[in-house]
């Protein structure tokens, strides 16, 4: 798909929700929801952690109108239009999908190998501050969807620090180390990895000399984080992660035309 049209129809379809309450009551949030997933699909495939995000904001619609129901919906809304924007910075930085780079098999192994094949084709082409906004958006992703995909106690998606203060909290299943000072440590990590680095590189495109060695500094971190936690919690995480064949996924939604 040319890159102008894939930005267009995201325009479009974020537009559809301008007004959340009136998508709502025409029943069109599902149908909504498909387009964008479609379309997703079509770009960057079904193990995208973009998909994978969208899949995990299910809404469930009834017809009943009082004012909790009616908030919830315009959050999922939000939430929603927030997969569309990442959409767009991608597209705008340079997608493999949309362009006709080719890209050798290459995985190192100091890298984690599924964060490596999901950064691969901006590392060849050298589209360094795509590495290090696709990393942090990677991470976020996975670490939220093996752990359970935490919400907070109002049952809304946790992001950034909060979702990694919550992961790995001293009380945590998923806590990381084998002390207190180890899980401390584990947790500054992970929060200040959000912080310091997901806060710039996935709301700005930055411009920098020393481009190519910052973002292998941040795919190693990123790669650092998942490592630890596989090797801690390995079993538990493959139990959690959601097999798009077989559960289902996108082709169910797909399928409820």
């Amino acid at each position: 798909m040319n890159r102008q049209r894939f930005l267009e129809l995201l325009e479009h379809l974020k537009s559809e929700a301008d007004d959340p309450i009136q998508l709502r009551h025409q029943g069109e949030g599902y149908s909504w929801q498909r387009k964008i997933l479609r379309l997703l699909l079509e770009v960057f495939g079904e193990d995208d952690p973009l998909v994978a995000r969208m899949l995990s904001l299910n809404f469930e619609v009834n017809s009943s109108y009082d004012q909790d129901h009616e908030r919830a919906f315009v959050r999922w809304v939000k939430d929603v239009r927030s997969v569309i924007n990442d959409a767009i910075y991608y597209a705008k930085l340079g997608n493999s999908a949309l362009s006709d780079l080719a890209s050798p098999i290459v995985k190192p192994g100091w890298c984690d190998p599924d964060l490596w094949e999901h950064v691969e084709s901006a590392v060849t082409a050298e589209r360094w501050m795509e590495v290090a906004s696709r990393v942090e958006i990677y991470v976020e992703d996975r670490v939220r969807r093996w752990c359970g995909n935490p919400k907070d106690i109002k049952g809304n998606v946790l992001v950034g620090k909060a979702l990694y203060a919550k992961v790995f909290a001293d009380d945590a299943p998923y806590r990381l180390g084998r002390q207190q000072s180890e899980w401390e440590g584990w947790r500054s990590l992970s929060v200040g990895f959000a912080l310091a680095l997901g806060n710039v590189d996935r709301h700005n495109i930055q411009s920098r000399d020393d481009a190519e060695r910052y973002a292998f500094g941040v795919l190693g971190t990123g790669s650092l984080l998942l490592t630890q936690l596989k090797y801690e919690h390995g079993n538990k995480l493959r139990r959690r992660r959601p097999n798009l064949a077989i559960d289902g996924g996108w082709r169910y939604l797909l399928d409820q035309e």
